[in-house]
């Protein structure tokens, strides 16, 4: 069956390329993706499927359909960029999903098989939290099971991902001239070099699986003034919520103590996008692996929760069965969010990869709706 859905994509990779493409070199940051919606949603419904957007009440969201009742499969598209362009290669998740939606539609139609295929169109992946908008919002209310692709240096099935608590911490003093009356001030920034002394302290006892690191935002305004306020970004990341939440705990005494060491005031302000750490689903990632090989992606052995990075993905994989899956778009090492990945993310070799990744996807997709063994297998798979 690759074979087959890889030919169905190929009599479209024409279209998928252009807006693979457009989406590249027209980058656009997270919920300000107009254009980029406007271009896959143009496509969607040139194919057939029936396109609501905006979703959920994000604007630059969408939910492209086809078919009806169940089962009910969900490919995930996103498309946000960086500030340094598509260095996270965000035109080719949303380049694959659309190979994977016209394989699967064609082949719903060839075969007529029963069911309703989502395209979900998920903005702003990177920190503004999409997809728990569009949970939020009831767009994957009657979703049993959804895939998303992601490009890398490597093909593999999911790799995992840390969950994400995003922390503002502001500190408060007293302003006073640093040559002439020190002794009337109470330093703010002082407080946040102790904020920083703390925790890396406490990263020599970090389980592996845990990351804290952050900036200085606010460190004053001269040298001869004594900082009266001063602030910190920080990320806390974890494999499970039980350590994110012990983590948190603790970063929050570091912060205190600080405070108390400096004399100062404090204010903690977690944000609203939490990334939850994944849930990875065996069936569908050891399907991931044997389509994959088939289409000669390479895929490598599966490595259970060894990302380190997080993904609004996440909060997904914690409400249904879904996956987020590989592939390789260079021939030599990649880090995501460099200049090397961006370049790769605009190249022939990478749309292709890309394509298969999406052949892969729609493999997966169709045996979930024809084969009631192996839903039942992924509605029960999830660990």
């Amino acid at each position: 069956m690759p074979q087959e859905i890889a030919k169905i994509i190929e009599a479209h990779s024409g279209e998928i390329k252009t807006v693979s493409d457009n989406i590249h070199a027209h980058p656009e940051l997270g919920m300000k993706e107009y254009q980029a919606a406007a271009w896959l949603t143009s496509l969607l419904k040139q194919w057939g499927f029936k396109v609501i957007a905006p979703c959920a009440g994000v604007e630059t969201a969408f939910r492209a359909e086809y078919g009806s009742g169940k089962p009910v499969f969900c490919f995930m598209a996103e498309y946000d960029a960086l500030e340094m362009g598509h260095a996270c290669g965000h035109n080719l998740i949303a380049a694959s999903a659309l190979a994977a939606a016209i394989a699967t539609k064609t082949m719903m139609e060839r075969e007529k098989i029963p069911g309703k295929l989502v395209l979900l169109g998920t903005p702003g992946e990177e920190g503004h939290g999409g997809k728990l908008l569009l949970i939020k919002g009831g767009a994957f209310a009657d979703i049993e099971a959804a895939l998303i692709s992601h490009p890398s240096e490597q093909t593999m099935p999911d790799p995992g991902c840390l969950s994400t608590a995003r922390y503002t911490v502001s500190f408060k003093g007293e302003a006073a001239h640093a040559a002439i009356a020190p002794d009337w001030g109470r330093n703010a920034l002082d407080a946040v070099m102790l904020l920083f002394a703390g925790i890396n302290a406490w990263r020599q006892q970090l389980p592996e699986a845990a990351r804290v690191h952050g900036i200085v935002k606010d460190g004053g305004t001269a040298p001869n003034i004594i900082p009266e306020t001063a602030s910190a970004f920080f990320y806390i990341r974890a494999d499970t919520e039980t350590l994110q939440a012990k983590l948190e705990e603790r970063f929050k005494k570091i912060v205190e103590g600080a405070a108390l060491m400096s004399d100062t005031s404090c204010e903690i302000q977690r944000l609203d996008s939490y990334y939850q750490s994944s849930i990875y689903n065996a069936p569908l990632n050891e399907m991931y692996v044997k389509s994959a090989a088939e289409l000669g992606l390479d895929p490598k052995p599966a490595n259970v929760r060894a990302g380190r990075g997080s993904t609004d993905f996440g909060n997904v994989s914690q409400i249904l069965p879904s996956a987020n899956l590989h592939f390789s778009i260079a021939k030599k090492p990649l880090q995501l969010h460099t200049i090397e990945l961006r370049d790769a993310a605009g190249s022939e070799y990478g749309f292709k990869q890309a394509m298969k990744a999406g052949a892969a996807m729609a493999t997966i997709g169709l045996r979930y709706m024809k084969d009631p063994e192996y839903r039942n297998a992924v509605q029960h798979g999830r660990h």
